[in-house]
């Protein structure tokens, strides 16, 4: 610091005077003194070979006699300082005034100090704000664009007489609902950048099981809580999306008991994610499989299935 300018000068006869400012180069010895002392106390302050400095400008001028100057830190950084100064006599400051100088600046610390972490509090706050306000509207951005692409996909496979054509747009409309489904399961909550794959896995079965009711499929799951990131918690939903919309369109022939199972195994630093049903047995199609062994490889596991009593496809990815 290279300047002191106070901001009370208060006597107690005279009440409040002109504020005054002391400068480092004026008095350079004073100021270092300040930077190490936690209290300074001179008697004959214009003698006093510590506070010598300021008897032309500042001592002498205002009648000073003894001064106790006691700096204001907050973690060891000089913010302000205290000046007691007896005008009329010498004083010899005792014990109880030393105390009290430092307990003032004490408290003045921590007002200073509780002041700076409101604002700085009322800070994250208001930045906290803006990123949810900006958040909404970015999700609401991308709920706009699903819409809008899932529409012209609804309104091509209508004006197409191919029927070829038209499953394959259905198809893509189809996971692309089924995105916008996961994308608003997600994003609805507040979260810190973990998840709980749980939740999250459930939320999307309860979207099946309503789809489910109608062709008479019974949905059951068995999740572990397990904590997984943002990205690869939306690359988890999608593929129980694909694996969960393939078992309806394709899994069951004639079946009297049509069953679906999810189940979420915590293996450590692991998961293991199971997904069959007890229909024909038959693959999921190339363009699901493909699909699914593409975002498995993202999470870095393995995929394996079987199709023997039904249709069963493990994945097995780390959690890190």
């Amino acid at each position: 610091f290279q300047t002191i300018r106070s901001i009370g000068n208060y006597d107690r006869s005279k009440g409040f005077l002109p504020n005054a400012t002391l400068s480092r180069w004026e008095m350079p010895a004073y100021f270092d003194l300040l930077a190490t002392e936690e209290l300074i106390t001179t008697i004959d302050s214009k003698n006093d070979t510590r506070t010598r400095e300021l008897s032309d400008s500042y001592i002498i001028p205002n009648g000073i006699c003894s001064m106790m100057d006691v700096p204001v830190r907050i973690e060891g950084r000089m913010v302000g300082l205290i000046c007691f100064e007896e005008t009329k006599n010498i004083r010899n400051w005792d014990v109880a005034e030393q105390k009290f100088g430092l307990t003032i600046a004490q408290i003045i610390a921590l007002t200073l100090e509780t002041h700076a972490r409101q604002q700085f509090k009322a800070q994250l706050e208001d930045a906290l704000e803006e990123k949810k306000v900006l958040l909404r509207e970015v999700n609401h951005r991308v709920k706009y664009n699903f819409e809008l692409i899932s529409g012209v996909l609804r309104l091509q496979a209508d004006t197409t007489s191919n029927q070829e054509t038209r499953l394959a747009l259905e198809t893509c409309r189809d996971r692309l609902t089924g995105m916008a489904n996961i994308h608003r399961l997600f994003y609805q909550g507040e979260h810190n950048g973990i998840v709980s794959l749980r939740d999250f896995i459930m939320d999307i079965c309860s979207h099946f099981k309503t789809i489910y009711t109608a062709d008479e499929i019974v949905l059951n799951t068995l999740l572990d809580p397990v904590q997984l990131s943002i990205s690869k918690s939306l690359l988890v939903g999608i593929i129980i999306n694909e694996l969960l919309a393939n078992a309806q369109k394709h899994a069951f022939a004639l079946q009297q008991k049509k069953t679906v199972s999810v189940q979420l195994q915590h293996l450590g630093n692991a998961a293991l994610i199971t997904v069959s049903d007890n229909g024909n047995g038959g693959d999921s199609g190339k363009t699901t499989q493909t699909l699914t062994e593409e975002l498995v490889t993202r999470l870095n596991g393995t995929i394996t299935t079987t199709t023997s009593n039904g249709y069963t496809c493990k994945i097995r990815f780390p959690i890190k």
